[in-house]
C-alpha cells in the first residue's frame, strides 16, 4: 500500500470537509453577523461584493468539493492497490467503503456541523481566500448560474422565488442573538416575529370559528337584542335567517341608540349593513387591505361550500402581531389552556393547536392532517363526535375525553405512556399509530 496515497485521499478529505462548509454557510449566513465579525477590519468594506458573490460562491466550493470527493476515491483506489491481485472484488468493495466513509465523516457529518453552528466564522476567516476562487474560477461559476436558471425555467420557477425566505430568516436571526444579549423585549421579538409570519398566514387560521360566533336572528325582538348587546359586549354583530349559514348583515351597536327607549318599532332589516363575505384561504395582509379599503372592522368568513366558517376581525390580526388583547368584556379562563396535572398527565383544552401541544407535551401528533385543533384531531381519530369518557391511544398517548358538547370536544386528558424523553420529534407526521 502506497502512504502518499494515504495522505492524498487524507487531504482531499479535509478539503471536502471545507469546501462542503463554505457551500452549507453561505446559504444559510446572517449577514449582519458577518458585519459585526469584520466591523474595524480592512475585509469590511468587501461584505457587499461578497454577498453579492455568494451564488456563484456556493457553485464554486460545490464543484469543488465534488473534485475533492473524486481526488479522495482516486487516491484510496491507488491506496488498496495490492488488493486488485488478491481478489478484484474486495480491492473495489474495500475501496468504495473506506472512501464513502471518509465522506460522510468529513464532507457531510463535520461539513453540516460546522455549517450550523459557526457560518460566519467560517466564511470571514475565508474571505480573501472565496474571493482569490471566485476571480480564478468565475466563468465556470458564471456557465453554472446560467445552467441552473435555464433548470428552473423548465420547471417553471422565479429567478427570485426564494428571495424573500433569505431576508425573513435574517431578520429572526438578529432579533434571536439581540434577545440572548437583553437588547430586545420577549414582546418585541413576538410582534416582529408576528409581522414576518403574516404573509403566509391565512384568515381560517386567526378568525373566530363559526361554533364560537355570537349571532342574532333577523326576527329577534328588540329587548332580545339588547340583552345579546350587554351579555357579551360586541360592537358588532352577524345577523342570520334561519341559521349562521345565511348571513344577511352585520348589526353596529351604535345603530340601535337612537330606538332604546322612545318605543319606536325597529326591524334588524332597516338596520343591518352589508356584510363582507371573504374565502377562509384569504391572506391576512389582502384581508387588512380589503378592510381598510372599505372602511369596515368584521368580515364574514365562508368555506369552500359556501358555509359559514366563522369571522374575522381587524382587531383579530393586530392580535396576530402583538398577541391578545383582553377588554373588559372578556372573562379570564379559570385554568390555563394546557394544565399539567404531573409529568405523565396534561388536562387540554379542546381548542389547542396540535403544533401548540406537540412543542408543550413532547408528542409527535400529525399536523398535516384535516384539523388544526385537538378538538379535531380527537374527531379523526374516533371517527365520531365523542362523549365524555370515551377514550384512545395514539402516538404514545392515551386520550380521554372529559368534556364534550354537541358539536365538540371541550376538554381531553392526556396520559403518556412513556416518559417525554422518549418521545423525540422525528416522525411527527408519521400514521396515526392507533
Amino acid at each position: 500500500m502506497s502512504d502518499p496515497a494515504l495522505w492524498i485521499a487524507l487531504t482531499a478529505a479535509v478539503l471536502s470537509c471545507y469546501f462542503a462548509a463554505c457551500t452549507m454557510s453561505l446559504r444559510t449566513f446572517s449577514k449582519a453577523r458577518m458585519a459585526e465579525l469584520l466591523a474595524g477590519r480592512s475585509l469590511e468594506n468587501r461584505l457587499d461584493q461578497f454577498i453579492d458573490r455568494a451564488p456563484k460562491l456556493q457553485l464554486i466550493c460545490s464543484t469543488l468539493r465534488t473534485l475533492m470527493n473524486l481526488a479522495l476515491f482516486v487516491a484510496v483506489l491507488i491506496w488498496f492497490e495490492e488488493l486488485r491481485d488478491a481478489s478484484v472484488l474486495w480491492y473495489y468493495a474495500a475501496s468504495l467503503g473506506l472512501a464513502l466513509l471518509l465522506t460522510i465523516v468529513f464532507s457531510v457529518a463535520i461539513a453540516s456541523s460546522i455549517a450550523r453552528h459557526r457560518p460566519e466564522r467560517l466564511l470571514a476567516r475565508s474571505i480573501v481566500l472565496l474571493n482569490a476562487l471566485h476571480l480564478l474560477l468565475w466563468p465556470i461559476a458564471r456557465l453554472l448560474l446560467l445552467l441552473e436558471l435555464f433548470v428552473r425555467r423548465l420547471l417553471g420557477a422565479g429567478e427570485d422565488e426564494e428571495s424573500d425566505s433569505p431576508l425573513a430568516d435574517e431578520i429572526l436571526a438578529v432579533v434571536d442573538e439581540h434577545e440572548e444579549d437583553g437588547a430586545v423585549e420577549k414582546g418585541q421579538k413576538q410582534m416582529l416575529e408576528g409581522v414576518i409570519e403574516l404573509p403566509t398566514t391565512t384568515v381560517d387560521e386567526i378568525m373566530t370559528p363559526r361554533t364560537e360566533m355570537v349571532g342574532i336572528e333577523v326576527d329577534a325582538p328588540l329587548d332580545q337584542v339588547r340583552a345579546t348587546i350587554l351579555d357579551h359586549g360586541h360592537s358588532r354583530i352577524p345577523v342570520y335567517e334561519e341559521n349562521l349559514d345565511n348571513i344577511v348583515g352585520v348589526l353596529y351597536a351604535k345603530d340601535l341608540i337612537r330606538f332604546l327607549g322612545n318605543g319606536q318599532q325597529m326591524s334588524l332589516r332597516d338596520v343591518t349593513r352589508e356584510p363582507m363575505l371573504v374565502p377562509e384561504s384569504k391572506a391576512v395582509p389582502d384581508m387588512l387591505a380589503e378592510f381598510k379599503a372599505a372602511k369596515v372592522h368584521m368580515a364574514i368568513v365562508l368555506d369552500e361550500y359556501g358555509g359559514t366558517a366563522g369571522l374575522v376581525t381587524v382587531e383579530d390580526i393586530i392580535e396576530e402581531i402583538i398577541g391578545d388583547i383582553a377588554d373588559e368584556y372578556e372573562q379570564a379562563q379559570d385554568e390555563p389552556t394546557v394544565r399539567r396535572i404531573d409529568e405523565m398527565t396534561a388536562d387540554v383544552d379542546g381548542r389547542v393547536d396540535i403544533e401548540d401541544l406537540n412543542d408543550q407535551l413532547d408528542l409527535t401528533l400529525p399536523e398535516d392532517g384535516d384539523y388544526e385543533t385537538v378538538g379535531g384531531f380527537v374527531f379523526a381519530s374516533l371517527g365520531h363526535i365523542p362523549v365524555a369518557g370515551e377514550q384512545f391511544e395514539s402516538h404514545g398517548a392515551r386520550f380521554t375525553v372529559t368534556g364534550a358538547q354537541r358539536t365538540k370536544v371541550a376538554r381531553v386528558r392526556i396520559e403518556l405512556l412513556a416518559a417525554p424523553a422518549a418521545n423525540g420529534k422525528n416522525g411527527r407526521n408519521g400514521g396515526d399509530g392507533n
